[in-house]
């Protein structure tokens, strides 16, 4: 709740018009806020040997890399995707992006400027990073770490989510 949401709960009490159901939300809604912090964190090392592939698809084993956010309301959510890819070979791009969906509906590559992108016409081996924010709707959002690759072989040796409620 806002704080004039959980200011109206408190009028002039003359007339007795502030009901223990009122102190209870309150004491939740600041209870919630101070330790309810609601993030998803999720580290693996890998590695994974990426076959290629020209559409999206998640990580092969030891993956998928996946969570969940439940939100139970509309919440603005910092993310970031942070890993190290070898290209392994010559003319190799991997793309690599987090998948959500349910409440939240993001299709992995509908925001280029959320997509880690590497490779080109030598091998890289590169530790690639991207950080947005985004709104997320109240309810459960599923995610998981999917990619594209050019050629077979690249390799994730490293990879790290993390997406925490801003406000």
């Amino acid at each position: 709740m806002t704080l004039d949401e959980l200011l109206a709960l408190l009028p002039d009490n003359t007339i007795g018009d502030i009901g223990a159901d009122d102190l209870r939300t309150i004491v939740t809604d600041l209870y919630t806020a101070a330790h309810g912090v609601d993030y998803v964190s999720r580290v693996h090392q890998g590695p994974f040997t990426l076959p290629s592939s020209s559409t999206f698809v998640p990580l092969p084993a030891p993956g998928p890399v996946a969570g969940t956010i439940t939100l139970t309301d509309d919440r603005v959510m910092l993310v970031v995707l942070s890993a190290n890819i070898d290209t392994m070979s010559t003319n190799n791009q991997v793309e690599m992006g987090i998948n959500f969906g349910g409440a939240t509906d993001i299709p992995v590559g509908n925001n280029p400027e959320q997509v880690l992108w590497c490779g080109g016409k030598q091998p890289v081996q590169s530790t690639l990073e991207v950080t947005f924010v985004q709104v997320f709707s109240a309810g459960i959002t599923d995610l998981d770490v999917r990619y594209k690759a050019q050629a077979n072989g690249a390799e994730v040796t490293a990879l790290a989510i993390f997406a925490v409620v801003l406000g």
